[in-house]
């Protein structure tokens, strides 16, 4: 347990950003899948992780693309290549645990396209604040409700 709590403590203090930003988009979509529906917090994020992923890798492809190279030792050259890779291999791995990749997996299941709408309005208090790590520099950018909405609807499924 006390290893546990260590590493959650190590997690929020900027260490494991290795001196770049960090962005916790993926946690606040997560966080309303959890305040909703009553699901544990590593599982909301592990069924919404790959449609975040695949909403910004865009953003910084070469970043997820030296995630596929060092930790799932790829060695394609192309990184959009490597990085649409990395992003199925580590939902491959969340499989493995028998942990969700989407809503469908969890026991709240899919749901309706207003309940997506909610959740994105309060991720962002209704639009009136943009979520993410910080604004477009090369990486990843703040996002609003309705890019919340598209990245919960593409985690929406069976």
């Amino acid at each position: 347990m006390s290893e546990i709590m260590w590493c959650g403590s190590i997690s929020h203090n900027g260490i494991t950003g290795l001196g770049r930003p960090k962005d916790f988009l993926c946690h606040k979509l997560g966080h309303q899948l959890g305040a909703k529906f009553d699901e544990a917090h590593g599982a909301t994020l592990s069924a919404v992780w790959g449609s975040w992923a695949r909403y910004v890798y865009h953003l910084d492809e070469a970043r997820f693309a030296n995630y596929g190279r060092k930790v799932w030792n790829m060695d394609e050259e192309n990184d959009e290549k490597t990085a649409v890779e990395a992003i199925e291999k580590t939902e491959e791995f969340f499989r493995s645990l028998h942990m969700p990749t989407c809503l469908g997996d969890m026991k709240m299941g899919v749901q309706p396209d207003e309940v997506l709408k909610e959740m994105a309005g309060k991720a962002t208090a209704g639009d009136t604040m943009k979520v993410g790590a910080f604004q477009k520099m090369g990486a990843f950018q703040k996002m609003g409700e309705k890019e919340l909405y598209e990245i919960y609807k593409k985690a929406n499924h069976r």
